[in-house]
């Protein structure tokens, strides 16, 4: 017992048999590289190492216990927190809270978001490090690193806070991994490890564009509510912009514009994309006809109901932003807009 003790953990862990073996094992290692990762990751590829495909076996059993685990703990987190959402948080709606609903079992990849979040990690981590270090590195070191930083998941037990606990600590984990299995500054890895796979996630939703939405609520179709809810408001905040727009252009030229085109270079910040083509960024059709110099009429409407937005958006040359037709609801401000889109009624 006393010789076993002195092992490294991660050598018992690798050479463990049984479940009790297996499972004290497997809670050392977590501990080390929970509480002392810089330590753990630095004597990684410096054990003995007697067996590498033992080595890489367990570590890919390691990924796929902690993955399940964080799945199971984040799945019971979040439907804790909706049982408790009308008493905590009255205002909430539950399409805000419906992670743990029928929704969640109609994705085919429900089981297979570990396995798929594990393979986009290490190939953006991957990337990374053959961006930054040269091409000439071995992708094995990152391997390792992002099998274990997978421990971070154990944070899921912990209510509300959880998430972002592990979010924060899987980060801080692949960075001080990177570091030391490459013997590299703190500011090579942060750019291996965090700023190039943002950029290349960043590069590979600008050439996705609007299909990556239906992509992601493919695979968590969970998240669907919340992209509908941003659909609206921004769909909204796009009427209120060609609006305005079109009020500049009227005061410029003294006539309504004959078509949305005209308009661009009077659009804002606030509109992202060509409003006028089909799959824009706020999954809205947006049909502009001007009746006469002084008169025109807008309509935005879902690209499909219920699925990219809940709201029909009507204006005209008096301003307001109504729901359905000139005589809908008026929507005052963005605040209102927010209420509505949560459930409230206008």
């Amino acid at each position: 017992m006393s010789n076993s003790a002195k092992v490294h953990p991660l050598i018992l862990w690798e050479e463990a048999k049984g479940f009790t073996a297996s499972f004290r094992a497997l809670a050392l290692v977590c501990g080390l590289i929970l509480f002392r990762p810089a330590d753990f990751f630095k004597q990684l590829l410096s054990l003995p190492r007697p067996d590498l495909k033992r080595r890489l076996v367990r570590a890919i059993v390691f990924v796929i216990i902690l993955s399940y685990l964080k799945l199971s703990l984040d799945a019971l987190n979040l439907y804790w927190l909706k049982s408790i959402s009308k008493e905590i948080f009255p205002l909430s709606s539950q399409l805000e809270l419906s992670f743990f609903s029928t929704a969640i079992l109609r994705s085919p990849f429900f089981l297979l978001r570990p396995l798929i979040v594990f393979a986009v990690t290490l190939f953006l981590v991957a990337c990374g490090v053959k961006l930054v270090f040269g091409f000439d590195r071995a992708l094995l070191p990152a391997f390792f690193v992002v099998c274990y930083m997978s421990a971070a998941g154990l944070f899921y037990c912990i209510p509300l806070l959880g998430g972002m606990l592990a979010a924060v600590w899987s980060l801080t984990l692949v960075i001080i991994g990177i570091r030391e299995v490459y013997a590299a500054s703190t500011l090579r890895s942060v750019l291996s490890a965090i700023v190039m796979p943002l950029a290349i996630l960043f590069l590979i939703a600008l050439s996705v564009g609007p299909s990556l939405g239906k992509v992601v609520t493919s695979f968590y179709p969970e998240t669907e509510a919340r992209l509908v809810k941003l659909n609206d408001l921004t769909a909204y905040a796009n009427t209120v912009a060609v609006v305005v727009a079109a009020e500049a252009y009227e005061k410029e030229l003294g006539f309504y514009p004959a078509n949305l085109s005209v308009l661009k270079k009077y659009f804002s910040g606030a509109v992202s994309g060509d409003l006028t083509k089909p799959g824009n960024l706020s999954g809205y059709l947006y049909l502009y006809e001007r009746l006469d110099d002084k008169h025109f009429i807008l309509k935005a409407t879902p690209e499909q109901m219920n699925a990219t937005g809940r709201f029909v958006f009507y204006a005209d040359q008096t301003t307001k932003i109504r729901l359905n037709n000139a005589d809908g609801a008026w929507i005052e401000n963005i605040e209102k807009m927010s209420k509505l889109s949560a459930g409230d009624k206008v």
